[in-house]
């Protein structure tokens, strides 16, 4: 019996690896080793059944570094994506699933056939040529590496590599009749989304990158369609192994209503982004939703909770941008991985910063919603009221009916301040200067300040036994009056969803309780029969003035 085991990887590891990406990412994966190694561009092409991929990057080094590997030797690492630019070039992760099964993931099932050419600093160039036979084990084929000569290499810049996939995948095989691979669309929409982000930073710092597919150069537009919503960094703290660790999260959001504008758009929904994208983002889950929300109920304890929650959730919808966290991609767990998992395409629930990413940034958009719809509902409200103050006068003014707002409103104060005096009548010393007394209390009596003034009113449910009614006085001192939601008119009217028709109908009451008040002998059909007269001449140019 040996005294020894030797490992072996066996060739299945390379389908599960394979499998964690599709063939669109195998490209991300490629394109990222290139800008890794300092490239300036990519170019993507599928011609005569094969694909290439050329970059003007680095190129690769037969000498060793200190770990005694070569960058040959790093490329058939599994899960790295190699940086022979010495440290210079971006990071992105510490992990992906490599250039090596990247070029296997595009190659024929089963059957990986791909050749490397490439050109480093030393004028030196060499070529790969990997097309193992079917083993059981990964390491029973040891790809030669060739030098060339460098004037020959086909890698057309100074220094570079260029990946051929000889034998491709069929899904890549397939074509439109016009000759194009159906797979383009797809890679472009990838190569889009998951760099453009980068691609936009970069741009703004006035690095060159491009990446060129089947001869265009990809164009990236990250600027968000819609209205603002947020732009504010934040941060949280997560327990990392004993160690409290703060991460900063960027949040850059916009609203849109109307989602058909974003066909031709990189960005479809939240994402999140580390350098480049990783994963969308919705508020999907419940437990965590319900979590943040007893500790907002628990704080305020006055909203249904149920409520606000579809409130908050059906808004969410319309999110879109872009929810920045560079620790992603740097924190690393005990295994050395990051939160970004192995295909940089999603999140590890198992890493520890992780959870309380989620719960921060659930927290933070739920709050900013909130936020947001409170001040939506105050501006409503407001407009709300100016409409019902605008409708009223225009009544009023058309219909020749007294505005006795002012009055009705003076005439309120005034009992309001007698029925005080005379609370305070006893206090009162005569020795005091009556005069002085006198000015204190006549403050407010001037009506020229209050002519524009609005009066002050509630929507509410009188009850089932006051459902005819449709409007009272409710405070006389503050004059205050009550607009009856459980009315068979008001519900009528509010299930239309016109805030027009719902505005006149507040208005009415407003002017019915306003004449009354000034003067009970006013019948209630004299002042309907104005209000009847208002729509049949009128309405129209109430409607006009107040649609949007």
């Amino acid at each position: 019996m040996k005294d020894k085991i030797k490992i072996k990887v066996g060739s299945s590891l390379s389908a599960i690896l394979q499998s964690t990406v599709n063939i669109p990412q195998a490209f991300t994966e490629l394109v990222k080793n290139s800008m890794q190694n300092l490239a300036t561009y990519v170019k993507i092409d599928f011609r005569d059944d094969k694909i290439y991929i050329e970059d003007d990057g680095c190129g690769f080094d037969d000498v060793e570094d200190s770990s005694g590997k070569n960058d040959f030797d790093k490329y058939f690492v599994f899960g790295n994506s190699y940086d022979t630019s010495g440290g210079d070039g971006i990071r992105l992760g510490h992990m992906g699933i490599g250039g090596k099964l990247a070029n296997d993931k595009l190659s024929e099932d089963g059957a990986p056939s791909w050749i490397i050419d490439t050109k480093n600093k030393n004028k030196r160039a060499y070529r790969i040529i990997y097309n193992p036979s079917p083993s059981e084990f990964l390491d029973d084929f040891s790809p030669s590496i060739e030098e060339v000569d460098y004037d020959s290499s086909p890698v057309s810049a100074d220094t570079g590599t260029l990946v051929t996939i000889v034998e491709v995948n069929e899904k890549v095989k397939k074509k439109y009749p016009d000759g194009k691979p159906c797979i383009v669309n797809h890679v472009e929409g990838e190569l889009k989304t998951f760099f453009g982000h980068l691609v936009s930073r970069l741009k703004e710092e006035n690095k060159k990158f491009n990446i060129y597919l089947m001869g265009k150069s990809l164009e990236f537009d990250y600027r968000l369609p819609g209205e603002h919503f947020c732009d504010f960094k934040s941060d949280f703290s997560f327990d990392h192994f004993g160690e409290w660790k703060a991460s900063d999260v960027q949040f850059k959001i916009s609203i849109l209503s109307d989602r058909s504008s974003l066909s031709e758009h990189q960005v479809k929904g939240l994402e999140v982004i580390s350098e480049v994208r990783v994963c969308s983002f919705s508020l999907s889950d419940a437990e965590l939703i319900d979590k943040i929300y007893d500790e907002i109920m628990h704080e305020e304890d006055e909203r249904d909770k149920e409520e606000d929650k579809k409130a908050v959730l059906f808004f969410a919808r319309k999110l879109i941008g872009f929810i920045s966290c560079p620790d992603l991609s740097s924190v690393l767990d005990k295994t050395g991985m990051p939160a970004k998992d192995l295909s940089h395409h999603g999140l590890r629930d198992d890493h520890p910063m992780v959870p309380e990413f989620y719960n921060f940034v659930y927290k933070q958009i739920i709050k900013k919603i909130r936020e947001y719809l409170d001040k939506q509902k105050e501006k409503q409200i407001q407009k709300f009221d100016n409409i019902v103050s605008e409708i009223t006068k225009i009544i009023f003014e058309d219909e020749n009916i007294e505005d006795l707002t002012s009055a009705a409103l003076l005439e309120a104060e005034e009992k309001k301040k007698a029925k005080k005096d005379a609370e305070e009548k006893g206090d009162e010393k005569e020795n005091n200067d009556n005069d002085d007394g006198e000015d204190d209390s006549d403050e407010g009596e001037d009506g020229s300040d209050q002519d524009d003034e609005l009066i002050k009113y509630e929507i509410i449910d009188f009850g089932e036994a006051y459902s005819e009614e449709m409007s009272k006085i409710s405070d006389y001192d503050a004059f205050e009056i009550s607009i009856n939601a459980g009315n068979a008119k008001f519900k009528k009217i509010e299930n239309q969803k016109d805030q027009i028709l719902i505005a006149a109908h507040v208005a009415e009451c407003l002017i019915t309780e306003i004449c009354h008040f000034k003067n009970p002998n006013c019948s209630y059909k004299y002042v309907e029969g104005k209000i009847s007269k208002f729509y049949e001449t009128s309405f129209e140019k109430m409607r006009d003035r107040f649609s949007v």
